[in-house]
Formats: C-alpha cells, structure tokens, sequence
C-alpha cells in the first residue's frame, strides 16, 4: 500500500512546485513600450536626469505606497523591493509594455529587488496591484 502512496505523495507536491517555478521564471523584460495602451518606449532603458525615481517596499500584503505621482511623457523608473516573506510583484495594471503586456516585475521573493522602466505619455489614473496578493494595491496618476 505505500509504494502506491509514495509516487502519488510526489506528484501532488512536485506538480504545484513546477508550476509555480515556471510562472516565477516568466515575466516581463522589465522595459515599457507602445502596444496601443499609453506607454511609450523609455530611451534605451538607462535612467536619464530628467527620470522619476520611484522605489516601492513590499511587505507581507501591504505596500509602502499605496498613491504615487509622475509626470506625462517622462521616463519612470520603478524599483520593486520585497521585504516580505511571500513572494510579491508590481504590476501596473492595463500599460502596455514593449512586449504588449502589462508593465510587471517578475514574482520575486523576499529580500530581492526588481527593477522596470517605461514612459505614459497619457495623463490619468492607473492601478497597481501585487498578483498574488490582491488586497496589495495603489493608484499611479500621471500628470
């Protein structure tokens, strides 16, 4: 009876590691684009004097921030640290990125940072929310 047990007991806990290995794996290039939504593509990627810098903590289902401000047409840099112990992202819902999905970190757990960059030329109101912890949210106005 066992020996019938071990191969089961494997593949319920191996299964669900796998997957979550792979969505952890996947993920955005961390650089925005056009793709129909309001964001352009940043210059090349590489911080300008003229780039917001914004860095946003997440602990275990709470950011720091929950309501930030840029500015319109200029490059954003976000910089996503977890000091949590659940795996956490940043994902700004509903911006394209160069990629034509939306702006996110990576899954990434505690004690690392991500970075993105990007530029929304359209002034407004944009979501933000953590994927596995959907009570993590805040809003990005761009002006």
């Amino acid at each position: 009876m066992r020996s019938r047990l071990l191969p089961r007991f494997w593949l319920v806990f191996l299964v669900p590691a796998a997957v979550a290995i792979a969505v952890a794996c996947g993920g955005s290039s961390g650089k925005a684009g056009t793709s129909g939504a309001a964001a352009t593509p940043a210059a090349g990627g590489a911080a300008t004097g003229a780039s917001t810098q914004l860095t946003i903590v997440g602990t275990d289902n709470k950011f720091d921030k929950t309501a930030l401000t840029v500015p319109a047409g200029k490059e954003v840099t976000v910089t996503f640290e977890n000091k949590g112990s659940a795996i956490h992202n940043w994902h700004l819902v509903g911006v394209k990125g160069q990629n034509g999905k939306d702006i996110t970190t990576q899954l990434i757990p505690g004690g690392k940072t991500e970075t993105v960059r990007f530029v929304i030329d359209k002034p407004g109101t944009y979501d933000y929310v953590c994927d596995v912890h959907p009570e993590m949210r805040g809003k990005l106005t761009v002006q």
